[in-house]
């Protein structure tokens, strides 16, 4: 016997454990992810962001990063490029946290979305 490991085997109990049906009635239905669209959405940043590594439109590993944010009264991740230019989204989220004293959780913003797919343009209202 190894020292160290418990070598128990656990019987289901009928009374314990994850009910299945409840976890799978929980699901979303795959928009848990924000994508916006052309218009005007209001939010609020719920936190203040991680950054990771992840494909581009053309397979390319690029900086990225990801929010949770609440939009239309519902929780969403939301995912970025990390971009140099200031009037990039991610300059003005940037922008938007330095006027902030450094954090973007708890801030509310106004996102103007101008265009169609791969050519949209954003702007975050609070920083103009």
């Amino acid at each position: 016997m190894n020292e160290g490991i418990n070598e128990e085997v656990v019987v289901d109990q009928p009374d314990k454990g994850i009910d299945w049906t409840i976890e799978a009635d929980a699901l979303s239905e795959g928009d848990e992810f924000w994508k916006p669209e052309a218009g005007q959405h209001k939010g609020v940043f719920l936190s203040n962001g991680e950054f990771f590594r992840g494909p581009d439109f053309h397979g390319v590993e690029v900086d990225k990063c990801r929010f949770m944010v609440e939009v239309a009264g519902k929780q969403k991740f939301w995912t970025i490029q990390k971009r140099l230019g200031k009037n990039s989204l991610y300059g003005q989220i940037a922008a938007l946290g330095k006027k902030a004293g450094g954090k973007v959780r708890s801030q509310p913003f106004t996102l103007l979305v101008k265009g169609e797919g791969k050519q949209k343009d954003y702007t975050i209202m609070e920083v103009l």
